[in-house]
């Protein structure tokens, strides 16, 4: 792809952006949504399982010293890690059904609003309706891959949980090795999620944009990559160098936080939702 093209690409999904703002809406009603669902759950699992020590620790908070606070928290959460991790695994059902709904219905939007010049609400609830499932089962497979690159954590994590069951939280130049496992594989992780990021970023674009299930969805969006590497490369790097610029509002003292979300979802992300579908529409011609 060239330059001139790239350049078409931004441009024209600027104007497309410009001419249809309504595209925030999706973003704006599953971050809501998800965040709802997903904070009364942790709340009601929080406080069923740690309410007695945070109890005791504030009526009576010299009885308890901060080492033993973490210790009985590392207890309960050890001896309750089987019912944690069950409700983030229906947390994260509820959340990706949520998101898959009104992400699938964006890109949706998106892909009207480029074809036609216009788009609207219902078209967020037609595609959403159709596209959900297929968008959240491509979904589990990316992160099925993407869990891969967490594995290599294992070592390292079981290496820390030894250490902190002997000695507590404390680090120091004695206990280094118990965390050198853990610091390499974040060194493996992080490169190896930046690269599945950049092969698999096409995939929610491919099932909903050309109407695929799950798994034709992640061949098509593999083979879209694979034939125009670097210019994936190139579009994800701009929406990356993007998100991070706007990202520095968040910098800004006391508003910073509330500005970054509102840029967030009102600006940044149904724009470069935008530039990735014509990017999709434009490359997956060629």
């Amino acid at each position: 792809m060239s330059n001139f093209e790239f350049g078409e690409i931004i441009k024209d999904g600027y104007k497309t952006w410009k001419n249809n703002l309504i595209l925030c809406i999706p973003f704006i009603l599953g971050g809501l949504l998800s965040a709802i669902m997903a904070g009364i759950i942790m709340a009601i699992t929080f406080l069923s399982l740690f309410w007695p020590l945070i109890e005791t620790a504030f009526s009576n908070p010299l009885s308890i010293s901060s080492s033993e606070f973490f210790s009985q928290l590392y207890s309960i959460i050890t001896s309750n890690l089987i019912s944690i991790i069950a409700v983030f695994v229906i947390i994260a059902i509820i959340v990706g059904l949520i998101y898959s709904f009104f992400y699938s219905g964006a890109i949706g939007m998106a892909k009207e609003a480029l074809l036609t010049g216009k788009t609207n609400l219902s078209h967020m609830m037609d595609y959403g309706k159709k596209k959900y499932l297929n968008y959240f089962f491509a979904s589990i497979i990316v992160g099925l891959i993407f869990l891969i690159g967490v594995l290599v954590l294992i070592p390292g994590i079981l290496s820390v949980s030894s250490e902190i069951g002997s000695s507590g939280f404390e680090f120091s130049s004695q206990n280094f090795n118990a965390y050198f496992p853990l610091i390499i594989g974040f060194l493996i992780m992080i490169p190896y999620m930046v690269i599945m990021s950049i092969i698999f970023a096409l995939v929610s674009y491919a099932v909903v944009i050309d109407d695929l299930s799950a798994i034709e969805g992640v061949k098509k969006a593999f083979r879209v990559f694979w034939h125009n590497k670097l210019s994936v490369f190139l579009i994800w790097l701009i929406v990356l160098v993007i998100g991070f610029l706007f990202g520095l509002i968040g910098l800004i003292p006391i508003i910073g936080g509330i500005l970054s979300l509102i840029v967030t979802f009102f600006i940044v992300t149904p724009l470069t939702t935008i530039w990735w579908s014509k990017f999709y529409i434009t490359i997956s011609k060629t």
